[in-house]
């Protein structure tokens, strides 16, 4: 992720991403080897309200390189789909970077779709009101990023 970052316009603050994990509002599934203590992939994830729903949000999902291709990542997910569906919660929700093709593939066939509030999205409520500025509009058509969701 290191690679990833460093390139993309979050840029890589180890510190930042500390205070991000460790927030009191957020929550973790670990996953072990169950042969040794060695984690084997976890999540962290929060409950937030958006626009109007309640929302499971994905910050991270990490497997480590030697457990890949072993479905953690599909267990993961239906963990959280799980979790959201247990608390009426609307949608989960995650950003994932452009640059990263197989994350992206991967939550694209677990059924996310691009959502209506990630960046270059069109918004017709904000067009017609005039919401949004010509700096946020182009902050959007750069962006390295998207939000994806889909329902829990």
């Amino acid at each position: 992720m290191y690679e990833l970052y460093i390139h993309s316009s979050f840029g890589w603050k180890p510190e930042e991403k500390k205070k991000e994990l460790f927030d009191t509002l957020s929550r973790f599934i670990l996953l072990s080897s169950g042969q040794t203590e060695e984690v084997a992939g976890f999540c962290m994830f929060r409950f937030e309200y958006e626009n109007g729903d309640d929302i499971l949000y994905c910050y991270e999902l990490q497997i480590s390189r030697s457990h890949k291709r072993r479905s953690l990542g599909r267990y993961m997910i239906d963990s959280l789909s799980a979790i959201g569906a247990a608390l009426k919660m609307d949608k989960i929700m995650l950003t994932v970077l452009l640059a990263n093709s197989e994350a992206r593939g991967f939550y694209k066939a677990m059924g996310f779709t691009l959502d209506p509030t990630s960046p270059g999205v069109d918004g017709e409520a904000d067009e017609e009101e005039g919401n949004e500025s010509d700096t946020e509009e182009e902050e959007e058509q750069d962006a390295d990023y998207e939000i994806l969701s889909k329902s829990c």
